[in-house]
Order: C-alpha cells, then structure tokens, then sequence
C-alpha cells in the first residue's frame, strides 16, 4: 500500500491510502493508464465545447456592445458622467472580446495544424 507525498489531513491521508490501496488492488497499470487517457478525452472535449461557447459569447457581446456605444455615443447622451464611464466599459468589453476571438482562432489553428499533419 502506498501513500501520497503531501499531506492535508489524517482523514485525507486514510482516503488516499485506501483509494491506492483500492486502485493497487483492483486496476493493473495498463487499466490504470487507458482510465488517465479517457479522463483526458473526457477534459479535452469538454474544454472544446467552452471554447465553442466563447467564441459565441464573444460575437454576441461585440454585437450589443457596439449597439450600445451608438446610443452612448449620440451628443444628448454624452453629456453625463455615467454615460462616460459607460462608453469605456463598452469600449474595453468590445476590445477584449475581440481579443478572445483572436487567442481562440489561434488555439483552434494551432490544434487543427497538429492534429492534420500529425495524422499524415
């Protein structure tokens, strides 16, 4: 039976004791691995699918921000100190959504790239 190296508490100790105890017991190392790899799959599509939320997020807010700012941006409207804070909001919304837009094409290029000629 093995132990972890850290500890956080006697009963966290006993937990990871038997979880190793059990794991030892019940998996062989090859089971062990093929359990890390489909947790890893699991992790990975699940972060593609947040990804995929941002980037609509991301399109969604550059839209009704710039919606905004036309409005905010009209002489009536820019007379108030309120309206000014929120023109900036909207501004640093609007660039920081476009900068989310760019990092994600970035990352997608990037695994499209490997994955493709990875596979040749």
């Amino acid at each position: 039976m093995s132990l972890m190296k850290f500890r956080v508490s006697r009963r966290t100790n006993i937990i990871i004791s038997k979880f190793s105890f059990i794991t030892e017991n019940i998996m062989s190392s090859e089971e062990m691995s093929d359990l890390w790899n489909s947790i890893f799959n699991v992790v990975e599509i699940s972060n593609f699918g947040v990804t995929l939320v941002g980037i609509g997020v991301s399109f969604c807010g550059i839209f009704f921000n710039i919606f905004h700012l036309i409005v905010l941006l009209q002489k009536p409207m820019r007379v108030l100190t309120t309206n000014a804070f929120l023109i900036g909001i909207a501004i640093c919304d609007v660039s920081r959504m476009v900068v989310t837009i760019i990092m994600f094409g970035l990352s997608f290029h990037y695994y499209y790239e490997t994955t493709m000629y990875s596979s040749w």
